[in-house]
């Protein structure tokens, strides 16, 4: 059996991580963002000012994207050099970290009201 004020412990340290794990999610990504648009700007200065806008197979690398995030990074990482898709690389980027950020925030969320409202279930895998 598992005492009132461990069962308040664990409430406050699963709120505790969750917040921290998200937090950290948060800046990672915005750095992500950051040195994308600092790319982009380089590919940018590189071509003259200009960039291509997305081709017609951008729709299609951006419901790859969507529907398989490991696929929208690498698909950034492969168009962001060229001028001609360095838009559509951005782009899947931005729908990778994006989606990632969906992900770690509803887990957060879960972990989160499990905590509160089972802290019994949680006591059980602590050694």
């Amino acid at each position: 059996m598992v005492e009132p004020e461990e069962l308040v412990i664990i409430r406050i340290s699963t709120i505790i991580a969750c917040v921290i794990v998200m937090l950290g999610w948060l800046v990672a990504a915005g750095l992500g963002v950051v040195m994308v648009r600092r790319q982009v700007a380089v590919v940018r200065q590189r071509a003259g000012g200009m960039l291509d806008r997305p081709q017609n197979s951008a729709l299609l690398m951006y419901i790859l994207s969507a529907f398989f995030w490991p696929a929208g990074f690498i698909l950034g990482l492969y168009f962001l050099n060229d001028p001609k898709t360095a838009l559509q690389g951005r782009n899947c980027l931005y729908i990778g970290i994006g989606y990632i950020t969906l992900i770690t925030g509803l887990t957060c969320l879960g972990m989160a009201a499990l905590g509160m409202m089972y802290p019994e279930l949680i006591a059980r895998f602590t050694p």
